[in-house]
């Protein structure tokens, strides 16, 4: 998904996308701790740079 958004030609820049993954486990048991792994996550990618992918561990 990532790739396909960074390499279709837009009309006025470039775009790029980043993206958190998380998943259901032990600690994130509630809707609120899932999605604030994946804030935390999308933290991560942005302080990376641009067009990353960034998981929880």
């Amino acid at each position: 998904m990532r790739r396909g958004i960074e390499s279709a030609v837009w009309k006025k820049r470039q775009v790029t996308v980043s993206v958190s993954v998380t998943e259901m486990t032990d600690i994130n048991t509630t809707s609120a701790n899932l999605i604030e792994s994946a804030d935390q996550a999308l933290s991560q990618a942005k302080h990376k740079g641009r067009n990353q992918v960034a998981q929880t561990p």
